[in-house]
């Protein structure tokens, strides 16, 4: 006999359906104002590893991506990480045209 797992999976599904909206959108889909690196990589849909290399600098290309750090604690303004993602793909759009 398998019990059924005592958890839903519906917020991870939620997660899924946001992360797919265009930014501008973001603002309305009841994304926090503040995102953990978790939360924030859920919502770039890369890996936390991923984010931790664009954080220290680590993917040539990227521009800076501001944080806030409290103590080992990293976390994201959801407007700075909606500027950022605007400004990269601002960049990809530049170098498609070269």
């Amino acid at each position: 006999m398998s019990a059924a797992p005592s958890h839903s999976v519906a917020p991870f599904t939620e997660c899924l359906n946001e992360a797919e909206r265009p930014v501008e959108q973001l603002k309305d889909a009841g994304v926090p104002n503040v995102l953990n690196l978790a939360e924030a990589a859920m919502l770039l849909r890369c890996s936390r590893a991923h984010l931790c290399n664009v954080i220290k600098g680590k993917v040539r290309g990227i521009p800076h991506l501001p944080t806030v750090r409290i103590g080992r604690r990293v976390l994201f303004r959801r407007e700075s990480l909606e500027h950022w993602l605007r400004e990269v793909e601002a960049i990809g759009w530049k170098r498609a045209a070269s």
